[in-house]
Formats: structure tokens, sequence, C-alpha cells
């Protein structure tokens, strides 16, 4: 299998390409699509990235930065399944919110996922796979396609190797925004007719919300189930250097998942603690800020702990404590830029 951190600079791009013993295709993943600022940098990476189809797209969330590629990438590649993390009304709304500057395609798929994907798709007969909170309510209009959080994907019966996708619930700001729009008779089915005329205290109401936004991240493992024995060589390629490691081949996708709270950490283990001894890579959430790491998350040493940051971004990530924590925690610090010789490429070996 080679597994690529795609050169996109301050996005997410990630994709993870098996072949059987004769190098021929059987199975694509790709996690995330985005790219902060420029739409043509995350269009040409993907173009250069020698995909021919994705067998399973795994959306974390709805920000621009992680999906502004996702219109491109399914008009151009047939995609067999895409995983979204399940909305609440009340939550597609802030979304809608956070992206009032984005695309008619971005702003479309935070009200509207399924049908959204349905037309904008070149493979008509795409499967539309939401995963659910493990603590959210059953919605009132279910999607026909939905799994709990935590239910293994199964790509490889060989050898086992699978995806678990989590979807963890960030909806305080999303329920506060309810409650205000509430007050003016404002919902997800009325909406869209209202918002022009409303615009201006819909979007008062959205920024007097307090701290940061929250969306639903939706963090996946990719690697062996717990039934496997993991026998793998592990040969990694970044700016022309070589490394090999008899190391775990699994990875923890993050998206930009808030691990900093402590009850949020909590919550990732608890999903995630089985896999651990499987897991040699991670990807660090929102491209290393300082806001959303936590030194719990080297809970190895040498983990191979991959950021996605913009050259001289205006962010100024990653931000150097969460580079500091890294190297304390014995964890190797991978940052991969927009430079095209940048992108850090794992090989992944496995023997029986």
């Amino acid at each position: 299998m080679i597994r690529t951190f795609n050169s996109v600079g301050q996005g997410a791009f990630y994709t993870e390409e098996f072949y059987d013993k004769d190098y021929r295709p059987k199975f694509t993943m790709v996690y995330d699509c985005g790219s902060y600022g420029d739409k043509k940098l995350i269009i040409n990476e993907i173009k250069h990235s020698d995909l021919k189809s994705v067998d399973l797209l795994c959306i974390s969330h709805f920000h621009a930065d992680h999906i502004n590629g996702l219109e491109y990438l399914l008009q151009s590649y047939n995609v067999k399944r895409i995983l979204l993390p399940f909305l609440y009304d009340e939550e597609k709304i802030e979304v809608f919110l956070a992206n009032s500057d984005a695309s008619v395609f971005i702003k479309k798929l935070s009200l509207h996922p399924e049908e959204t994907i349905q037309e904008y798709s070149r493979d008509k007969e795409i499967q539309i796979t939401f995963i659910r909170p493990i603590d959210g309510d059953n919605p009132k209009n279910e999607p026909r396609d939905i799994i709990l959080s935590g239910q293994p994907i199964i790509i490889n019966d060989d050898c086992e190797w699978i995806y678990v996708p989590f979807n963890f619930r960030f909806n305080q700001r999303s329920i506060m925004l309810k409650h205000e729009l509430d007050k003016i008779d404002i919902n997800i089915d009325n909406f869209t007719d209202k918002y022009e005329k409303h615009k201006n205290k819909i979007i008062g109401i959205y920024k007097d919300l307090k701290e940061d936004l929250n969306t639903n991240s939706l963090v996946i493992y990719s690697g062996y189930s717990t039934n496997y024995k993991n026998n793998c060589e592990l040969e990694c390629f970044i700016r022309h250097d070589y490394y090999r490691y008899h190391n775990e081949s699994g990875c923890l996708y993050l998206g930009d998942y808030n691990a900093k709270r402590k009850e949020k950490w909590n919550e990732l283990e608890n999903a995630f603690q089985k896999y651990f001894d499987y897991i040699g890579t991670i990807q660090i959430p929102h491209h290393g800020s300082r806001h959303n790491y936590n030194k719990k998350l080297n809970f190895k040493g040498n983990l191979l702990s991959v950021i996605s940051a913009g050259i001289n971004n205006k962010f100024r990530h990653p931000h150097g404590s969460t580079l500091k924590q890294i190297v304390l925690q014995d964890g190797i610090p991978i940052v991969v830029t927009e430079e095209a010789s940048n992108r850090f490429i794992q090989k992944i070996e496995c023997y029986y």
C-alpha cells in the first residue's frame, strides 16, 4: 500500500492506494480534499496524484480548507463510496454560516449534503454513508445509509485491513444558535427562503456565539483489525530522503479534531485505544495549532507525526509549542507544505 500526505499546504488531502502482488490497483481511499485559499492548488494536486478512481472517500468536516477540491474530485473521478459526518439540522445551519463566503457547491453541501453529492457526482451510483455520533439522538429524517461511530469497514479480507470512522459531535454552539434562530422563527426548512431577508441578523447571532467554531469531525483509523498480527515493513520518502522502519503500519487521521480539552481527549482515547498498538503514524489535527494539540496524542515514542501547513501561512501553523511537545514525547514531526517535493510518502509491505 502507498500512503501519501499530499502537498496542499494549509489543507488536507491524503491517499491510500492498495495493490496486489503484481502491483495492480485493488483499492483506493482518500481522506479530505481541500486547501486554504487558492482552489487551483488542490485541483492541481488531485490531477497529479495518479488517482484512477476512488473506492472510499472520507470527509472529516465541512470547512473549505478540507473540501474545496471535493466538487472537482466528484465530477472528475468515479467515487464509489463517501463517508460523511452526520449533521443535525442546527449543525447544518452553523456550517453554512461558517462557509458563507465559500462556493455555491460548499454552501449547498452544508445544508443538503446527500442531495448535493448526488447532483455533482460523476458516478451516479455513489454510495453515501453517514456516520452517526456515538451519543447522538435518532434523527427525525434519518438517511438511508447511516452507521454508528466505531463500526469497522473491512476492505481487504486477506489481511483484515479496516477503516474505523468515529464522528465526534461538537454541538454546544449549534444548540445555542438554534435557540436564537427559534426566536425569529428560522429553521432548516425555511432557512434558504429567509436567509437573504434576515441575513444581517442571522450573521450577527452567529458572530455573537462564544468560543471558537467547532463542527463535527470524522476521525478515521486505518490499519489492521485487532484480530491480526501486524507484520509490516514501512518505508518513507520525503524531500528525496529515504527511511526504513520496522514500525506499525496503521494511521490515525484526525482532521481538525480538538484533542486539547480533557473530555475530548478522553473520548478519542476511549474510541481508539484498542488500536494504539497498530498505529505508527498520526495526522496532527488542525495543521499543528496549539489549540487542538494534546501531548497525549503522541501516546508512544517514534510516532510519525504529520502536519499539513502552508508556507508562511497567516495562522503561523504549526505552532512552536506543538512541535516542541511532539519532540518531548519522542515523536517525529514531519511538516508537509504546498511544495511538490514536500509530499510525505509511505510504502507499506505486509508479510504473511
